[in-house]
């Protein structure tokens, strides 16, 4: 498995810019890595990335932190359906919870999307992301639904049908 180093020098080699989706793990529930936030920043600094990448975390204080250090870096918190079971919320939340984040974007497993949420995400000037959207009626879904980011393991399906194809 590379490092984030390695990643970054292979991405600031790349013959066309791409961007990065840096998500931040957890040793475990409730743990957070001592100092991690500080040194993604000091990787994405040292390469010159910092504008082509974003940190995504399932655990807000993690966005909360890059966005202290880096109060101009691009954070996405994720929420995936599970979580929302456990602590007893509703997808009307979510939004708020990203804001609250300081979150730039908000990652949602695709299925708790519909309008009211695409439009609240909008409102609240967060772009929206989701994943893992392969199949081509889900991906249609999510476009005309008017998301901002989708993750998908068939880019080529999801490109094709963004323009206009079948």
């Amino acid at each position: 498995m590379p490092t984030l180093d390695e990643v970054l020098a292979l991405v600031s080699a790349a013959p066309v810019p791409v961007g990065l989706l840096i998500e931040v793990k957890a040793p475990a529930p409730g743990a957070r890595y001592e100092d991690l936030e500080e040194l993604i920043l000091a990787a994405l600094a040292r390469s010159g990335l910092q504008a082509r990448a974003t940190v995504m975390a399932f655990d807000p204080r993690v966005l909360a932190r890059v966005r202290e250090l880096a109060p101009r870096a691009r954070t996405t918190l994720l929420i995936e359906r599970a979580g929302l079971g456990w602590v007893g919320a509703r997808p009307e939340q979510l939004v708020d919870w990203a804001a609250a984040a300081g979150a730039t974007d908000l990652g949602l497993d695709y299925t708790l999307v519909d309008e009211p949420l695409v439009a609240a995400a909008h409102a609240a000037n967060l772009a929206l992301g989701v994943w893992t959207v392969n199949d081509p009626e889900a991906i249609r879904r999510m476009l005309d639904l008017g998301v901002d980011i989708i993750t998908s393991d068939r880019p080529d399906l999801a490109k094709r049908l963004q323009r206009g194809g079948s």
